[in-house]
């Protein structure tokens, strides 16, 4: 049964711009000389001409272009191939330095939280020099696979850790969500981030079905389900929008 119902005739099937009841109300009205014409026909009218001119005057949310609607864009087609292209190197190439450094699951990692005196330590000097007691030591439990990306320019929120209470380190701070570390960050493009992240104990694997997740399949879903998000007006993100974010470079064509 079709969902979408008319709120003009209230029949199931088409939508208001689409109603051929209100489209016969307006045809029957337009014969008539204007003095005969009832409120609801004289309306009728208007609403289907409002609709035509909304028609004409309609573009691509997507790319701007007027001669087609988002469904149809085919600049939005070939980003989406191009992005989820770039999605799978990008995670080919994490992977491959996860694998280097020793991060996955079952790794342990540290990294600094706020101080009232050295801020986030974020500088090399500081970072060495930091006290014991500026860390936490967690134990790498899950990957957040779907912040995993590119775009993510941050590398926040990537997996979920532990906290490993019997190092004796002051954990009163439980953050899950944690940091790409600092070996693997500027590797794969990423920003510096507040915190300094760093793997104290590497594993073998990184414990993750790695052919799944660089899978052309896999990405693209991804891909698909980012440009099908909508903001908070209930419409998916423009081109311009994606640029912004980085999920696409201003050279994508």
């Amino acid at each position: 049964m079709a969902t979408t119902r008319c709120s003009s005739c209230y029949s199931y099937g088409h939508n208001k711009r689409g109603c051929p009841v209100l489209k016969e109300r307006a045809a029957i009205a337009a014969a008539k000389p204007a003095a005969d014409r009832s409120y609801s026909e004289s309306r009728a009218m208007e609403r289907v001409a409002e609709f035509k001119q909304s028609a004409a005057n309609r573009s691509c949310s997507y790319c701007g272009d007027q001669k087609h609607n988002i469904a149809g864009c085919n600049i939005r087609k070939a980003d989406i191939v191009t992005a989820t292209d770039s999605l799978v190197t990008w995670r080919k190439t994490f992977v491959e330095q996860a694998k280097n450094c020793g991060f996955g699951i079952g790794a342990v990692i540290k990294h600094n939280h706020y101080s009232t005196t050295d801020g986030y330590a974020r500088d090399d000097a500081k970072k060495n020099n930091s006290p014991a007691d500026n860390f936490h030591y967690r134990l790498v439990a899950k990957f957040v696979t779907e912040n995993l990306n590119y775009w993510n320019k941050n590398g926040e929120d990537v997996f979920q850790g532990k906290t490993f209470s019997e190092f004796g380190i002051n954990s009163r701070y439980s953050h899950d969500s944690c940091y790409i570390p600092d070996e693997i960050r500027r590797s794969v493009g990423m920003r510096d981030g507040y915190y300094i992240t760093l793997i104290v104990s590497p594993v073998s694997s990184i414990g993750i079905d790695e052919a799944k997740f660089v899978s052309k399949f896999e990405c693209q879903q991804e891909i698909q389900t980012l440009f099908n998000k909508k903001d908070r007006k209930k419409k998916c993100f423009s081109r311009s929008e994606l640029i912004y974010n980085g999920t696409l470079s201003n050279g994508t064509t």
